[in-house]
């Protein structure tokens, strides 16, 4: 009996590192939710900079308040960013993303929905926060976890390519917007608030 108690204990610790190391098939669905999440969050929030003419023009505010608007957005995105790691690594990364795109599109209804400048900013803040949530922080963390360790550079990579594809197909928004009117302003920031 001593033997096999034994021989039990020396197989523990390897039964326990075999069980932690990921699949290499169970990763790549992770990677595929997290390149969409950052190209639908972060990749689309990225591109509002090109909005700046019409939004201001159907505002009737200056150019600084929606530049201001989008710098306290990114602020606030990366201030949250360390205590929504820590809320990641508690409750898990799956219910600290969904939080932050429920606050998020929060912050997009407002944008949608606004009709001055104080709703622009309400807005950026409540965005911004949602990001924290609902970008880098916790999506790469989870892909970290579940891809195996030769293929975390490559999920990583793919991962965070979300971002940029995000923003880069939201470049075909401006041009229906210069083809709604040819002086432009208003209309636009009319289809604007309705599609964001």
């Amino acid at each position: 009996m001593k033997f096999f108690y034994a021989r039990a204990a020396c197989w523990r610790p390897m039964v326990r590192h075999m069980t932690s190391i990921p699949s290499s098939r169970s990763y790549w669905p992770a990677v595929a939710c997290g390149f969409a999440v950052l190209a639908i969050g972060l990749g689309v929030r990225q591109s509002f900079g090109i909005f700046l003419k019409p939004v201001s023009a159907e505002l009737h505010v200056g150019r600084e308040l929606f530049s201001f608007g989008t710098a306290v957005s990114m602020l606030l995105m990366g201030f949250f960013a360390p205590f929504v790691g820590r809320l990641a690594d508690r409750f898990g990364s799956a219910p600290t993303v969904a939080g932050g795109g429920a606050i998020y599109v929060l912050g997009m209804v407002v944008m949608a929905t606004m009709h001055g400048g104080t709703m622009l900013i309400v807005g950026n803040v409540l965005s911004g926060i949602g990001l924290s949530a609902a970008s880098f922080s916790p999506v790469l963390g989870a892909i970290m976890r579940k891809a195996p360790k030769e293929k975390q550079a490559l999920a990583l990579g793919i991962c965070s390519a979300g971002g940029s594809f995000g923003q880069f197909s939201s470049c075909r928004w401006p041009r229906r917007c210069r083809a709604t009117s040819a002086t432009g302003a208003r209309p636009c920031g009319r289809w604007w608030r309705s599609r964001a």
